[in-house]
């Protein structure tokens, strides 16, 4: 099998050990090199785009083109000339060569995610047609894996998105008419189905849904679904007097699925209603996001109705829900909410709509900000993503946020948005902002987690390094010479979590996990208020082997 290693890419401004220099000499020599600018912020390419097949290769914001995977690993979907293409990064700087998820079929609208074992899943839209219909095929890399395996798993549909938690898959689309969701064993795919739970529906032919959007929450130790889309209704025409109507409406809806009954009922609507409109609606993008362990969910959307442009955001939680204007007009938004973060940290991005390049334009950026409770959201300044001139000053578009980051060595790195540029020598590239050597923040511990049976920290050892997976604890309280310790503050009791280990240095200790520089190094953990248990891994031991972290009702 082949060596694996991950989460611990450096520049070479940083002091790190010649045996790890030399493995990143190894891994990176094949990826991009493209330096960051001189103020160490800016944006780097990923790939080149060498043509479209009818939309571009960020679009449709809906479906989540970048996912956080194990040992916090980057991993991207785009469409380039009609297929659907993967490449998967350690630092956000650089990427592995593009690889064809389904080669040989023609295919657009990718979506992608993480399980909590590692495994990548991939949904796309295949021999789409001119309306972007076709068939929803679900593709599976697991953790370790060189190849994609994939199937149809639905007959007909468009706009696919997907989550994956716990060993199980959870897809929504649309039909236009119909919104629609299943969930299956991510091993498991189903044969070809015609309909899936059917969210909504409309026998109207000016009212539909679109750009559907699925996020994982767990709300009293249940893992609940959630689907968000945007509704758009124009009937002020239509003689059928089962669809007669003097209003327009437009506006995003969010769903939450009951697991246990498989029912689905209405969370969050913010629709906008014309009683006598002269103008009519437009339903331009949504994105939902979330972070599963407190249920902070946020949904950006932008609509027009009756003239009027607005783009929003909206945070819930528990069926509690606010909202905020972002501007007053069109714009391809997409959100990413931090994982392990019970600060409620999230980053919006987002760019305008331009005449004849529809959403490509100068001024896309992103924010990030912070939302757990309250009617409004704290935020921090929103930052240009500029394309320097000396590669070739274009225009950037539908660009997606990430909540990426790691810190190491005192130093704090963080990917903020992938963006589409145009422009650019003739092709279109895809590029990604990284800003670096930012300090780390301070180390505090969490709260205990109510619904916490049990933690697995696997150790997993590489050719130069053993790394140990601590998803899920947030960040260390405590870190020495050979130990990290996890310290959980409970209403009733504390309880800590050590992961010690006999031989190496610590080169990273974060809220994604450890890496040490031995490959020989022994870890151990032992606990005090919780139950935890350490795996320990052979050498490329593929992680699919074991059973993920038991928590609660997760299935």
């Amino acid at each position: 099998m082949p060596q694996y290693s991950f989460s611990f890419a450096h520049r070479s401004k940083r002091a790190v050990a010649p045996i790890v220099a030399l493995l990143l000499f190894s891994i990176f020599s094949i990826l991009p090199s493209t330096a960051p600018p001189a103020d160490a912020q800016g944006l780097t390419w990923i790939t080149d785009l060498n043509g479209w097949a009818g939309w571009g290769a960020l679009e449709h914001g809906n479906g989540d083109k970048v996912a956080i995977g194990r040992f916090n690993t980057l991993h991207v979907v785009w469409e380039d000339s009609g297929l659907i293409k993967y490449s998967t990064s350690n630092d956000g700087l650089g990427w592995t060569s593009p690889e064809v998820v389904a080669p040989g079929v023609p295919s657009g609208m990718p979506a992608i995610a993480s399980d909590s074992n590692g495994t990548l899943v991939v949904a796309f839209v295949a021999n789409p047609d001119a309306q972007g219909m076709g068939q929803i095929h679900f593709a599976r890399k697991a953790w370790g894996a060189t190849g994609w395996s994939h199937c149809q798993v639905v007959t007909s549909g468009t706009q696919p998105d997907i989550d994956a938690r716990g060993g199980r898959v959870h897809l929504t689309w649309t039909t236009i008419n119909r919104v629609q969701y299943t969930t299956f064993p991510t091993t498991s795919p189903p044969a070809p189905m015609a309909f899936g739970e059917e969210i909504e529906i409309s026998s109207c032919p000016n009212t539909g849904f679109v750009r559907p959007s699925v996020a994982l929450v767990r709300e009293s130790c249940d893992l609940v679904p959630k689907v968000a889309y945007l509704r758009y209704s124009d009937e002020t025409t239509n003689p059928d007097g089962a669809c007669a109507s003097v209003m327009t409406e437009v506006g995003p809806r969010v769903c939450a699925r009951d697991d246990d009954t498989a029912t689905w009922s209405l969370d969050y609507t913010d629709l906008v209603t014309e009683v006598t409109p002269s103008l009519s609606v437009e339903a331009i993008s949504l994105s939902m996001n979330a972070q599963y362990t407190t249920g902070n969910t946020y949904v950006a959307w932008s609509d027009t109705s009756n003239g009027n442009s607005r783009t929003r955001l909206a945070h819930g939680r528990y069926g509690t829900w606010d909202a905020v204007t972002l501007g007053t007009d069109e714009r391809h938004a997409h959100v990413a909410a931090k994982r392990n973060s019970l600060n409620g940290e999230y980053r919006v991005a987002w760019v305008s709509k331009d005449g004849a390049l529809p959403f490509v334009d100068w001024d896309a950026s992103f924010r990030t900000g912070q939302w757990h409770t309250g009617a409004a959201p704290t935020w921090t300044d929103p930052v240009a993503i500029n394309i320097p001139v000396t590669t070739g000053g274009a225009t950037a578009g539908r660009p997606q946020a990430t909540y990426w980051w790691k810190c190491s060595g005192g130093l704090f790195d963080t990917v903020e948005a992938v963006a589409e540029v145009e422009q650019v020598c003739a092709n279109t590239r895809l590029m990604n902002h990284i800003t670096e050597d930012q300090s780390c923040p301070p180390i505090t511990g969490l709260p205990l987690d109510p619904c916490m049976k049990a933690h697995v920290a696997y150790a997993f050892a590489s050719e130069f390094a053993t790394h140990v997976d601590t998803d899920g604890l947030g960040e260390p309280s405590r870190v020495g010479r050979s130990f990290v310790e996890f310290f959980l503050e409970g209403e009733t009791q504390p309880a800590s979590i050590v992961i010690s280990w006999d031989r190496g240095n610590l080169l990273e200790a974060d809220a994604d996990g450890i890496v040490i520089d031995d490959p020989q190094a022994q870890v151990r953990v032992t606990a005090d208020g919780i139950q935890a248990k350490l795996v320990q891994l052979a050498d490329n031991t593929v992680y699919d082997e074991i059973e993920p972290r038991q928590q609660c009702r997760e299935k």
